[in-house]
């Protein structure tokens, strides 16, 4: 297999909504800029099935928005990421309709407002997805920026040649998915936007991965055990619940009938956040009244179908299985997993999108979102997409024209191509298959993942570092696909170990952080940051940080320790 070099000033990692975005913006500053994508830019990745977006009002007193972020985030956002893009990303939204993306309007032409997960006075606009991707990708073209696909990225380079490194990112290296070839590119700076973690597909957190080994704080870690409702019928109906649905006036129900949702959330019901609606199924199935229901049959039938017309990719999995969303009950389940696909924990940026490590950015869900605290409302996953993608590419481009045209240390070049390959020269070992079903089977049951508590994150914490010094080293491939998912069975293990041991720092309930031992949101001694890094022992630090009040504009009117609403015994 052949070694590929490439050099440029810019270096954008994943092809995806904030790749894109950095891409193309990246160019207007860099002669030079390189999108590089594990699969097809446009096509892999979370983007594609991504349909909204939070749409906030130019030109208008934003304070309400602003306090719902705030407050639905449980005092937790950084309000100076919160100003940022509600101030910005509108503009993002009539770039995308000035080059011919296609949202949703009504007869009269105005864009169709709607309210989902979360939203009170906040609202969202909504978009087919593909369309809008493969348009960005064709502008992403015709900016100049060179485009290399199929080529997963599995480290970054660095100046002195160490991880993590007390130098500067000087590129990255990886190999072809399909001809095994190795891909060194060189760059004055490289902007990571691989997009989250979301077991059961190819989004493995590879970046934030590959950030973390570099010297990177992570922050938020501890509420990337995210729940995801699923259809249960043997039908595996991709983010069933999601924030469309929850707009159309989607009832749950228990096995008894029952609307329980309010008794949890009194005031949004159905439009709850992920969280309190998988605690809540969890409770009633313990409770003896499951299975679970989704019932649109209150829908009206004309929204289901404009919901179909606008979005064919999310209705069509429905359509294959038999299920009429007018008139049939789906059983759901609450899936429940390491996941930072609502961008809950990650790298952690400034608010120009640099990580702390010099030549190194980060843009969209590979990064903590910010303005989302915990969780605040569904469509600001892609407007942290748009807004980051768009400053990630200001700053890298920018920076790239007088950063220093550093070499490469060969050393570290030839020890990380091994390291990626080696699992494919092997002859005997673990098959990647085994690796992905014990990270599943340590991390995804109720009481390590839903239902936390000290002895079993310390447990899930010991067998995590089992696995990675033992079968994920010696762990084999027998072909370049099984190649890619060795690689990302490693990122994925050190993600679910960074996961756990922030939970294990933070001592109480809050979001999807559960603690049974401590059930309680604790606003006296939590409203704090946690951040975990690794060290040059190649150890995991961790570290909180007070969030600070005294620069921000909305402050909890009370510090107190509030009881969850939902209890396990």
């Amino acid at each position: 297999m052949a070694q590929v070099f490439k050099n440029t000033d810019v270096l954008v990692i994943g092809g995806g909504l904030a790749g894109c975005w950095a891409a193309m913006t990246a160019k207007k500053f860099a002669p030079r800029v390189t999108l590089v994508d594990k699969g097809c830019v446009s096509r892999s990745g979370c983007s594609p099935w991504a349909y909204y977006f939070l749409a906030p009002p130019q030109e208008k007193d934003l304070s309400l928005w602003k306090r719902e972020l705030v407050e639905k985030g449980e005092f937790m956002s950084n309000q100076a990421w919160v100003d940022i893009l509600l101030t910005e990303h509108g503009q993002r939204l009539k770039d995308m309709q000035s080059w011919g993306a296609e949202f949703d309007r009504d007869p009269k032409g105005n864009l169709v407002t709607k309210a989902g997960r979360g939203h009170k006075s906040t609202r969202f606009v909504s978009s087919d997805a593909r369309p809008r991707m493969d348009l960005l990708k064709k502008r992403v073209r015709e900016s100049g920026v060179d485009i290399i696909e199929r080529v997963m990225i599995t480290s970054f380079l660095t100046s002195d040649g160490k991880l993590p490194t007390s130098g500067s990112v000087v590129g990255a290296i990886g190999f072809n998915t399909r001809t095994g070839d190795t891909v060194v590119i060189k760059s004055k700076t490289v902007i990571n936007a691989t997009g989250p973690v979301h077991q059961g597909t190819n989004l493995t957190g590879d970046g934030t991965a590959m950030a973390f080994k570099v010297g990177a704080e992570l922050m938020g870690m501890e509420f990337c055990t995210h729940p995801t409702c699923y259809s249960s019928d043997g039908k595996h109906l991709l983010g069933t619940l999601n924030v469309l649905f929850q707009s159309l006036g989607m009832k749950i129900v228990n096995s008894k009938g029952e609307r329980f949702l309010a008794k949890y959330d009194p005031v949004l019901k159905e439009r709850t956040d992920w969280s309190t609606m998988a605690q809540a199924m969890a409770k009633e199935t313990l409770d003896g009244k499951g299975p679970i229901f989704l019932d649109l049959s209150e829908a009206r039938a004309e929204d289901i179908d404009h919901f179909s017309r606008l979005h064919p990719g999310r209705i069509a999995p429905f359509t294959e299985a038999g299920i009429d969303l007018k008139k049939d009950r789906l059983k759901v389940v609450a899936q429940l997993r390491v996941n930072s696909s609502n961008g809950d924990g990650g790298i952690k940026i400034d608010t120009r999108c640099r990580t702390g490590i010099l030549g190194l950015y980060g843009a969209g869900s590979t990064c903590k979102n910010e303005v989302h605290g915990t969780y605040t409302v569904g469509g600001i996953n892609l407007a942290w997409c748009c807004t980051t993608g768009y400053r990630a590419g200001e700053s890298a481009g920018k920076d790239s024209l007088k950063a220093k045209d550093l070499p490469l240390n060969q050393k570290q070049v030839e020890a990380l191509r091994q390291e990626a390959l080696a699992p494919l020269e092997r002859k005997t070992g673990p098959l990647v298959s085994a690796a992905f079903k014990e990270i599943v089977r340590l991390t995804e049951p109720a009481m390590t993942s839903l239902i936390k508590r000290a002895d079993r994150i310390k447990t899930t914490i010991a067998d995590l570092e089992a696995l990675q010094n033992g079968d994920l080293k010696s762990i084999r491939a027998r072909d370049l696909h099984e190649l890619t998912k060795a690689n990302e069975a490693r990122n994925l293990a050190i993600l679910c170990l960074a996961t756990y041991r922030s939970a294990l720092e933070r001592e109480e309930t809050r979001h999807s952080h559960y603690r049974q031992d401590f059930p309680y949101r604790d606003d006296q001694n939590w409203l704090k940051w946690v951040f975990i890094r690794q060290n040059t022992d190649k150890e995991m630090e961790v570290r909180t940080e007070p969030i600070p009040f005294d620069k921000f504009q909305i402050k909890p009117e009370k510090r107190q320790k509030v009881p969850s609403n939902i209890k396990f015994d």
